[in-house]
């Protein structure tokens, strides 16, 4: 998803229900739970590794690590609320794809 197609989103929402409106993650659709979003974080910059590879950071080397070549945003998942409710499962779907799709 790109930044604007999120911010068309939550705009749309904001029009129909005005700015306090919740917003909250729906994960984990074989056993679905609500989350809270706790940040949004951007990787924008390579991070700078020393000859093995290994970071400035915690975790240290990253086999993963690559490039980037465009910034990213990352929603972070939040506090787990508990599962999503039943009233909301009933207006997503999980389809055969892997993608939840909306029901109405």
């Amino acid at each position: 998803m790109l930044a604007y197609e999120l911010r068309d989103m939550v705009q749309d929402l904001i029009d129909s229900y005005g700015e306090d409106v919740e917003i909250k993650l729906a994960t984990q659709p074989s056993w679905p739970f609500e989350n809270e979003i706790d940040d949004l974080v951007v990787a924008d910059e390579d991070l700078e590794g020393d000859a093995e590879g290994k970071y400035d950071d915690p975790d240290g080397f990253d086999p993963y690590a690559k490039p980037i070549e465009n910034p990213v945003g990352y929603l972070l998942e939040g506090r787990q609320i508990g599962y999503l409710p039943s009233y909301a499962r009933t207006y997503i779907k999980y389809n055969a794809n892997g993608e939840w799709t909306e029901m109405r």
